[in-house]
């Protein structure tokens, strides 16, 4: 399976501050869609926010202009927040986010009562000295919650939690092996078709080409590596990476960021499910 570049839709244009549109993640909410997504801004090399945008058919899409987290915003000491991962627990809205300062990276929680206003939630935070966590992702399994994230830009983990954000046990579930993932593989977006859980993963191969990756699991602690380079690539699509990926009325709709000529952008396709396991199977 490999996805031309063809059917690919650019979802957002950047205003004339931004030069990266980064980290989509796409979630339904209510009757709406909403898209959270980090914008990097021209003159401020290491800073990014978060923004969000919203739709009723996942392919138009409205900015919120007055939707905006920063490090400021929440009183964190990081020059950037990115990958954000938005979930409802307990009737509540959190945000996991990458936090990035200069070389340094961790993870951190936030949490906001209007969905507008954002604070500092310490219960969850995956930090360590000389150690780059990376690329949150919270997962419910029937009551089960799990937080997957990347370490080291080589290996993939998830801690199972409580409701109180207490680990419980942590899991090493694969490193990079393939040959496009050499120089990195972060940014898990898992989705469950039957009976199997299929995680959607970026894998690099260096430090200019990136592409997407697919392992599957029964229990999402065993995997297993399917797919490499779902997706075509070319000088308009130079690198394709960060995938979020939602199922709706038969079909997988998968949202990225995408390198191009003048920056980077989110885009978004979609595939039949029944294509995507037939191409699995």
């Amino acid at each position: 399976m490999k996805i031309k570049t063809s059917k690919i839709t650019k979802i957002l244009t950047r205003d004339v501050i931004s030069n990266k549109l980064l980290s989509p993640n796409i979630i339904k909410f209510k009757k709406k869609f909403i898209l959270f997504y980090s914008k990097r801004i021209i003159d401020r090399k290491k800073y990014a926010e978060i923004n969000n945008a919203e739709s009723t058919d996942l392919t138009s899409w409205k900015i919120n202009s007055s939707f905006k987290i920063n490090p400021l915003s929440i009183d964190h000491f990081s020059n950037g927040l990115l990958s954000p991962c938005f979930f409802k627990l307990n009737e509540k809205n959190y945000i996991l986010t990458e936090a990035q300062n200069n070389n340094e990276s961790e993870i951190i929680l936030l949490t906001s009562d209007d969905l507008f206003n954002w604070k500092l939630k310490n219960k969850f935070c995956k930090k360590e000295k000389d150690v780059i966590f990376q690329s949150p992702y919270f997962f419910n399994q029937e009551n089960i919650f799990k937080v997957f994230y990347t370490k080291n830009r080589t290996e993939i983990y998830s801690d199972t939690i409580n409701e109180n954000f207490e680990i419980i046990k942590t899991d090493k579930l694969f490193e990079s092996s393939y040959d496009n993932e050499n120089f990195c593989i972060y940014s898990p977006s898992i989705v469950k078709l039957k009976e199997h859980y299929y995680m959607f993963y970026s894998a690099w191969s260096n430090n200019v080409c990136g592409n997407i990756n697919v392992a599957m699991s029964k229990d999402l602690l065993k995997w297993q590596k399917i797919k490499k380079n779902i997706f075509e690539v070319n000088s308009n699509y130079q690198i394709i990476s960060e995938p979020s990926v939602i199922d709706v009325e038969e079909n997988l709709h998968i949202f990225f960021e995408y390198k191009n000529k003048s920056g980077w952008d989110l885009g978004y396709t979609k595939l039949k499910i029944e294509n995507f396991l037939d191409s699995s199977s």
